[in-house]
C-alpha cells in the first residue's frame, strides 16, 4: 500500500549512498555562484541567491566528516526545506528516487554517524543511509545582543554626531576636491547604464535615470560648477542628494569623477569662504575644509546648487518632464551602509558606525601588539590602532594598492582603523531587503559580528552586513584600548 512505503532522493558522498525524505527536497540545482562569509563554520561554502532568496550552502562531505574534494560536473546542490528553514546541501552526485517499504527501514541510534538515523533496504538489496534532516539544521540559542534590532539600537546610539565635528562625503570633480554634508547624501551609486535625455533641459543636465523605480535627474556637477572637460565614464560615481527647499524635498543625482572619502572633521578646520572669492556664481560653496597645506576641500551647500528657475525646469510637474520627489522620508524603513571589498567579496556596515574613510598612510609596527593589530597610524595628530580585516577574518593576506582604504570607527570608545581592499559606495537599503543571519553561521563563536545579509536588486548583489561594534571580543577590545593608551602616552612623551 502507498502508506506503507517511503520515497527518498538518493545521492552519493564518497562511496556511501544516502537518502533524504523526498517531501523535504524542494529542488536540485547545479553549483551556483557563492558569496563566502568570514569565519563561518568550515563546512559552510557560502551564500547563494536562489530567485531572490538568500540560501546557505553546506558542503556535505565536510559536514559528514569526509575529505574535501573539488566540485565537478556531477556535483549538485539539494535544496532542503525543513519546516520553512532552507539549506543547500552539496553532494558528489545525485543518484535516483528510491521507494522503500516501511518494513525495510531499520532505525539506527548509533554506529552510522550523527546525521544518519536509519538504514533503508531497497528491493534489489541495496542499502541507503537515511539522513536525519533535522540534525543538518543547528539548534542554536541566539546570544544576547545578536540580531538586527539590537544592531539598530546601537546604530542609533552612535548616530549622534560628536559636538564640534561635521561628517562629510568628499569627491573629485576634475582636479578639485569637494564635499557635501553626509546628512544630505542619500547614497552613492555607479553611473546608470541607461540615461534618457530631456529636450530643452539646462546644459548641465545629463538626463533622467531610474533609481529603484523612481525618476532621478542626473546632473553633471562639473558643468554646474563651471568646470570644463567633464567626461562621464565607468569611473564616475553618482552622489544621490536629498535637497530640502521651500517647495519641498527633492532628490537629484550628481555625477562626479570619483568619491574620495568619508571625513569626520573638526569645525575648527572649516574656514569661511574668503570675501574676495564670493560672487553670485559661487554662493554654493559654504566653506573651505583645511586638511593640510596640500589639501583643501570645498564644502558645497546642496540647497544653493540650483536657482529657482532650475527647480522649475527640473523638478516641477508642469513641464511634464520630471516630478519633484514627493515621497515621504521612509525613516525606519531604510538604512544607509558603507560597502567595501575584502578578498573579492562585498561587505557592508551601517554608515552611522563610520567616523571617516581615509587612504592608507604609513602604518607603524608596535612591539608586542595583539596578533590582530597591524600597527598604528597618525590621523591628524591622533595615534590610531589599525586592524587588517583580512587577517581578522582569516583571509589570505594581500599587498596594499591605490584602492586600499582605512575605515575609521569607534570600538568601545577606542578610535580604530580597519583596513579594507576598497570602499565601493554608500548604499541605501530597505530593511525588507535584509535577511537575518542563517542559524548555521551561529555555530561558529567568532561570527557574532555578522548582522544580516543584504540583497541588492533582489539578490543580484549579496552584501555581508557587519556590526563593527561586535567585531572584537571583550578581551580583544581591552587589548586594543590598552594599546591605544600606550601609543598616546608614547606620542606625548
Amino acid at each position: 500500500m502507498a502508506n506503507d512505503t517511503k520515497q527518498f532522493v538518493s545521492f552519493y558522498l564518497g562511496k556511501e549512498k544516502y537518502g533524504i525524505d523526498i517531501d523535504l527536497v524542494q529542488e536540485i540545482i547545479r553549483m551556483p555562484e557563492l558569496t563566502r562569509a568570514p569565519l563561518a563554520p568550515p563546512y559552510v561554502e557560502g551564500l547563494a541567491n536562489l530567485r531572490g532568496t538568500i540560501l546557505t550552502v553546506v558542503n556535505g562531505r565536510l559536514r559528514f566528516g569526509l575529505e574535501r574534494r573539488e566540485f565537478d560536473e556531477s556535483s549538485r546542490v539539494i535544496i532542503i526545506d525543513y519546516g520553512g528553514r532552507k539549506l543547500g546541501f552539496i553532494v558528489d552526485r545525485v543518484s535516483d528516487v528510491v521507494t522503500v517499504s516501511s518494513g525495510d527501514i531499520e532505525k539506527k541510534e548509533t554506529g552510522q554517524g550523527e546525521f544518519v538515523d536509519a538504514v533503508a533496504k531497497t528491493g534489489d538489496g541495496e542499502l541507503v543511509l537515511v539522513v536525519s534532516t533535522a540534525k543538518l539544521f543547528p539548534r542554536i540559542q541566539k546570544k544576547p545582543g545578536q540580531g538586527s534590532r539590537t544592531v539598530e539600537k546601537r546604530v542609533q546610539d552612535k548616530a549622534e554626531e560628536k559636538e564640534g565635528e561635521r561628517q562629510l562625503v568628499s569627491f573629485r570633480v576634475g582636479s578639485e576636491e569637494y564635499a557635501l554634508d553626509i546628512m544630505d547624501v542619500q547614497e552613492i551609486v555607479h553611473l546608470p547604464e541607461s540615461i534618457s535625455k530631456i529636450p530643452g533641459a539646462p546644459y548641465y543636465c545629463e538626463g533622467l535615470a531610474t533609481l529603484r523605480g523612481r525618476l532621478l535627474p542626473l546632473v553633471r556637477l562639473g558643468s554646474l560648477l563651471g568646470l570644463d572637460g567633464e567626461v562621464l565614464d565607468d569611473r564616475c560615481r553618482v552622489v544621490v542628494v536629498n535637497i530640502t527647499t521651500d517647495i519641498g524635498r527633492i532628490t537629484a543625482g550628481f555625477a562626479v569623477d570619483g568619491v574620495s572619502e568619508v571625513l569626520r572633521v573638526s569645525r575648527e578646520c572649516i574656514e569661511p569662504v574668503p570675501p574676495m572669492l564670493k560672487s553670485n556664481g559661487t554662493g554654493f560653496i559654504s566653506g573651505i575644509c583645511n586638511l593640510s597645506s596640500e589639501r583643501l576641500v570645498k564644502i558645497l551647500d546642496a540647497r544653493r546648487l540650483f536657482n529657482e528657475s532650475d527647480y522649475e525646469v527640473l523638478f516641477t510637474e508642469d513641464t511634464g518632464e520630471v516630478s519633484m520627489d514627493k515621497h515621504t522620508d521612509t525613516g525606519d524603513e531604510d538604512d544607509q551602509y558603507v560597502t567595501f571589498m575584502l578578498a573579492g567579496e562585498e561587505y557592508g556596515a551601517p554608515i552611522a558606525q563610520v567616523q571617516e574613510i581615509i587612504r592608507v598612510p604609513r602604518i607603524f609596527a608596535v612591539p608586542r601588539a595583539p596578533e590582530f593589530v597591524e600597527g598604528v597610524v597618525n590621523i591628524r595628530g591622533q595615534v590610531t590602532p589599525v586592524v587588517d580585516l583580512r587577517k581578522r577574518f582569516g583571509l589570505e593576506t594581500s599587498g596594499r594598492n591605490e584602492s586600499s582604504r582605512i575605515i575609521v570607527v569607534d570600538i568601545d570608545s577606542t578610535r580604530t582603523g580597519l583596513v579594507v581592499d576598497a570602499v565601493r559606495e554608500v548604499l541605501k537599503l530597505s530593511r525588507r531587503d535584509v535577511d537575518q543571519i542563517p542559524e548555521i553561521f551561529l555555530e561558529a563563536d567568532e561570527t557574532g559580528f555578522l548582522s544580516g545579509i543584504g540583497k541588492v536588486r533582489k539578490g543580484e548583489r549579496i552584501l555581508i552586513l557587519l556590526d563593527f561594534m561586535r567585531l572584537l571580543s571583550k578581551k580583544e577590545r581591552d587589548e586594543l584600548r590598552d594599546l591605544g593608551s600606550e601609543a598616546d602616552q608614547g606620542a606625548g612623551s
